[in-house]
């Protein structure tokens, strides 16, 4: 089924009260249905239904055999899968009668209003539905938010919320029928307080470091031409420190939370007979420092067709990139020449891991010029829009956090990074009341 698109015209049209770039679960959407055109008849019915739908819709195209031959077992076959499923509808009849509107005369109304329910009609329950991620059990089945997705020319789905409607009249022994649409933006809320658990996941890298500069003194130090022999001909003659990065990366984040996102990095110096560090540096104090970050959150989309008989699978996974936070740290991130730019990090063996996201203000979905969320932000020159973590009928929207680090010792440099899972949780009830 296509998406549907706004549609108005002098014929028919929708227009609200209170627009606004978008509306939450319980909100009051009050309007009219108005009409320009000229119209003289009887039996007229004005019509407006409010409907929230879950819909995807997958073509596969089935090749069979030797398909450049005439040969019958050449077969290509197309098949078109598609799910729907209803989270709520009502509909309200704003009038009934004869209509005379004669030509020049002012566009005439007919008021509506409606409730935007707070969750979905019955259990997400059977083949269906996804199982919501564990940060989202507790909630009743919730609306899901507005959410659009199209692979290509093979795979589309969406979460639509859809004002429709119709008029009908009889002039002259003729019917006569016009439709309008009116989409609604509907994102989601937690009715708690701002997300302060974010449910912090440590990872530990192992690295070692080879310099001259770990000797005291030698820091900042330019080495000679001997020492940078040595340490090609002679490496077990070089200095070396083990140490364990220690990071701390969110695994739930909530959009227009004015908290910061927390992600905690410190070094801790590996000293010992079997430790790989050499013994002179035991009282040696090292220097850590981050010279460049980047995280990246992912969204990766999967349905289930309805209508198939693998129905309890997956049909279909996407991933897209959104760098929504790189952009924030762009200021940190340099290369390591540019020492200004660097952040020194905690190094020791009783240190306390340095919190990066509060340091920088983290933060995802922070709204700015009333826009939900900020942004959109920008992926290689597209606009991109995160959403938060879904899981409902037929389609589920699940989160990656990607985030790589680079670290400096002793003007030694080495990468570390992960991937895992994370869920975005939508806006605090609080914030609802900023547009």
């Amino acid at each position: 089924m296509p998406r549907r698109k706004n549609q108005s015209s002098a014929s028919l049209g929708i227009r609200l009260d209170n627009p606004c770039h978008h509306f939450t679960p319980g909100d009051d959407v009050t309007g009219h249905v108005y009409r320009r055109d000229h119209a003289v008849g009887t039996n007229a019915h004005v019509t407006i239904m409010f409907t929230g739908e879950v819909w995807n819709e997958e073509d596969r195209t089935e090749h069979r055999g030797n398909i450049h031959s005439n040969n019958a077992w050449g077969i290509t076959r197309t098949g078109i899968h598609r799910s729907v499923n209803t989270l709520f509808q009502t509909a309200q009849t704003l009038y009934s009668g004869s209509v005379y509107m004669p030509a020049g005369r002012r566009e005439q109304k007919w008021p509506f209003a409606f409730t935007i329910p707070t969750r979905a009609n019955g259990p997400l329950t059977g083949r269906r539905g996804f199982t919501a991620p564990t940060a989202l059990k507790g909630q009743k089945q919730p609306l899901p938010p507005s959410y659009v997705l199209a692979v290509g020319d093979s795979v589309e789905a969406a979460v639509e919320y859809v004002l429709d409607a119709k008029v009908t009249f009889e002039s002259n022994g003729k019917s006569y029928r016009h439709q309008a649409l009116l989409l609604l933006n509907i994102v989601p809320y937690l009715a708690r307080l701002p997300l302060t658990d974010h449910k912090l996941k440590t990872w530990y890298f192992e690295r070692t470091v080879k310099t001259q500069r770990l000797l005291p003194h030698m820091h900042d130090a330019e080495l000679t031409w001997r020492q940078r022999m040595t340490r090609l001909v002679r490496p077990n003659k070089v200095p070396s420190l083990a140490c364990k990065v220690e990071v701390q990366a969110p695994g739930v984040i909530q959009l227009e939370n004015h908290h910061p996102i927390p992600f905690r990095v410190c070094v801790v110096p590996v000293m010992g007979p079997d430790s790989g560090s050499s013994t002179q540096l035991g009282s040696v104090p090292q220097r850590a420092k981050l010279t460049r970050i980047r995280i990246s959150v992912y969204s990766v989309t999967s349905i289930k067709v309805s209508d198939r008989d693998d129905s309890g699978t997956l049909a279909a996974t996407v991933i897209i990139d959104l760098p929504v936070i790189e952009h924030m740290v762009g200021k940190f991130s340099s290369d390591t020449s540019d020492k200004s730019s660097a952040i020194e990090i905690p190094c020791g063996q009783d240190v306390v891991a340095m919190d990066i996201g509060t340091l920088i203000g983290l933060k995802i979905g922070h709204r700015a010029k009333g826009e939900y969320p900020a942004g959109p932000e920008r992926q290689g020159g597209v606009l991109a829009t995160v959403y938060p973590t879904i899981a409902t009928w037929y389609l589920a929207l699940k989160h990656k956090l990607a985030w790589e680090i680079a670290l400096e010792i002793c003007g030694e440099k080495f990468d570390i990074g992960a991937t895992d899972d994370v869920v975005i949780l939508p806006p605090p009830r609080l914030q609802q009341g900023l547009s």
